[in-house]
């Protein structure tokens, strides 16, 4: 078995296990969307994660990826509330709303490769409090939207693009380090971070945007 199809377990309420043989490579659209009792999962060799895959799998609390992964779909794990840890070691970029809505997660960290962080991506994710992006070069709209417990974001590698409302309302942000290498900064994106004490904005950067129209 090579793949598993776009809807295969959509909504299956007392799925609460399942093993995945080492040939699976592709898990579709929606898969196991709903599967409100799946407890944790683990991929080796998985190549494509579908959107929605495991959305709202409301008591899913683990989950590994592997380095194999090479397309990862939107909202994969979207609304995964009690979501705690996620191993994430591949060379790909995380989606539009990845992880959104994931209230208990508390940590991530991006590997080397990872280049884009989506819109939405953490959004909402209450717990967060630590992220590492080594080499992450743009952070999409919104990306980090009501990260209330996070406190400090090193932002100083290579960082190009920085989008709009990206920090919007983490009230516990207290410091952070922008890259010299930042082309975009976009409107907005600390607004609300009514905690933040200290920013440091490298030696290179021309333009903070402003509102248009």
């Amino acid at each position: 078995m090579r793949s598993i199809g776009q809807a295969a377990f959509l909504g299956c309420t007392g799925l609460e296990t399942i093993s995945f043989p080492d040939s699976i490579k592709e898990i579709g659209a929606f898969a196991f969307s709903g599967c409100t009792n799946l407890k944790g999962v683990s991929f080796t060799g998985l190549i494509s994660l579908g959107k929605q895959a495991f959305y709202n799998c409301t008591s899913l609390t683990e989950v590994k990826l592997p380095d194999t992964l090479e397309f990862f779909g939107q909202a994969a794990f979207s609304g995964c509330t009690v979501l705690e840890n996620v191993s994430f070691s591949a060379a790909c970029n995380i989606p539009d709303n990845a992880f959104s809505n994931c209230s208990s997660l508390t940590e991530f960290k991006a590997g080397e490769g990872v280049d884009t962080i989506g819109e939405f991506a953490f959004s909402s994710c209450t717990a967060l409090n630590c992220v590492e992006l080594a080499s992450v070069k743009a952070i999409g709209k919104q990306a980090f939207e009501g990260c209330s417990s996070l406190a400090a974001i090193d932002l100083s590698g290579g960082l190009k693009e920085l989008g709009q409302y990206a920090f919007w309302g983490c009230t516990n942000l207290k410091s952070t380090e922008l890259a010299g290498s930042l082309e975009t900064f976009g409107s907005y994106t600390f607004m609300g971070c009514v905690g933040l004490e200290t920013a440091v904005l490298k030696h290179g950067i021309t333009t903070i945007s402003r509102r248009r129209g």
